[in-house]
C-alpha cells in the first residue's frame, strides 16, 4: 500500500531524502514500540513533554502565542503518534516533521524581531533538533531486518522483538517485587 503523500508529491521532492522525510513522516511515530532504542523512546517523550510545557508557557504568557499554540497541537498529535494511535489524515498531517521546521523558523524570527526569552529560545532549539532528527531519519525502510538476506531469519527477529517489551514499557508494567513470593523466598515470609 502506498502512502498518500508519496502519490501527490512531485518526483523532485521524493528524490531528496531529507526533504521527503520532512514533509511525509514523523520520526517519533510509534516510538514506544519495542523495536526502537531506549534513547529514541526517551528523547521522543522528552520532546513531547517539553512541547506541552513550553507551549503552555508561551500561550499563557502571551509572549509567543502562535508558536506556543502550534507546539501544543503538535505535541498532542505527536503523543498520539508516539503510542501508535490517531491515524486519521488530519492528525498525521499535524505531526509531520515539517511542522517543527516551520516552528523553528518562526521562533528564530520572533527572537530577532520581538525579543528573546529563555522559554522561546529553548522551544526553538527543541524544534530545530526535532526537524533535524526528522530530516535524517529514514522513513522509507522501517523493517527491522532490511539488510538480512534470509527471510526466515528476518521473521525470527521480528517475532522475538514483537514478543518482548522494551525497557520503557517494562518500567511501567513490571514491578521490582515481581516473583518475590516464590519458593525460595517463602521461608522468610511470615504472616502474623
Amino acid at each position: 500500500m502506498h502512502n498518500p503523500s508519496d502519490r501527490i508529491l512531485p518526483g523532485v521532492i521524493t528524490q531528496i531524502e531529507p526533504l521527503h522525510n520532512l514533509v511525509t513522516g514523523n520520526w517519533k511515530e510509534n516510538a514506544v514500540a519495542t523495536t526502537n532504542s531506549t534513547t529514541k523512546q526517551l528523547a521522543a517523550f522528552a520532546l513531547i513533554a517539553g512541547y506541552f510545557y513550553l507551549g503552555g508557557v508561551g500561550v499563557e504568557s502571551g509572549s509567543y502565542t502562535t508558536i506556543g499554540a502550534i507546539s501544543l497541537a503538535y505535541a498532542t498529535s505527536s503523543l498520539f503518534g508516539y503510542f501508535g494511535l490517531a491515524d486519521t489524515p488530519i492528525t498525521r498531517l499535524m505531526r509531520v516533521n515539517g511542522v517543527s521546521a516551520v516552528c523553528a523558523a518562526m521562533g528564530l524570527m520572533t527572537m530577532a524581531t520581538g525579543g528573546m526569552t529563555m522559554a522561546l529560545a529553548v522551544i526553538t532549539i527543541m524544534h530545530m533538533f526535532d526537524a533535524y532528527q526528522g530530516a535524517i531519519n529514514t522513513e522509507r525502510d522501517n523493517s527491522i531486518g532490511a539488510n538480512l538476506d534470509n527471510e526466515y531469519e528476518r521473521q525470527g527477529l521480528n517475532e522475538e522483538r514483537a514478543n518482548s517489551d522494551g525497557p520503557v514499557v517494562n518500567f511501567f508494567t513490571e514491578s521490582w517485587r515481581l516473583n518475590s513470593f516464590n519458593k525460595k523466598n517463602f521461608e522468610t515470609c511470615q504472616i502474623v
